[in-house]
């Protein structure tokens, strides 16, 4: 299902709740990114099947962690237009203000400063 459907959808089945909203779409995101085999600093691919290679030491609260997947989600829309102009299309489905590349060059640093790394 193309992927902007799927923005869709989630909006429609429940309009009032943006916040699960936009967590899912970042979800979407970061598997879109993760597919196109976008990568920061060994974050999500390396580390993941570093990871998977050795499920000894499988640390799922680091793949769980929301802030590290939005920090991914924001670096992928700076380096990948595809990845930028989807996120402006979910905002724009949810009637939000669209983000422009100052909003994700801001959201990057903020996430930097409250310590979020890959």
């Amino acid at each position: 299902m193309n992927i902007e459907i799927l923005f869709q959808k989630l909006f429609y089945d429940e309009p009032q709740n943006i916040d699960y909203y936009l967590e899912s779409v970042f979800g979407l995101l970061h598997d879109e990114a993760s597919k196109r085999g976008i990568e920061f600093e060994g974050y999500f691919i390396t580390k993941w099947t570093d990871s998977a290679n050795t499920i000894i030491n499988f640390d799922e609260e680091y793949f769980s962690n929301l802030d590290r997947r939005n920090l991914y989600v924001y670096k992928a829309s700076a380096s990948d237009p595809e990845i930028f102009t989807l996120l402006q299309k979910a905002y724009k489905i949810a009637k939000l203000r669209v983000p422009q590349i100052n909003d994700i060059h801001r959201e990057i640093f903020e996430h930097g400063e409250k310590g979020v790394k890959f």
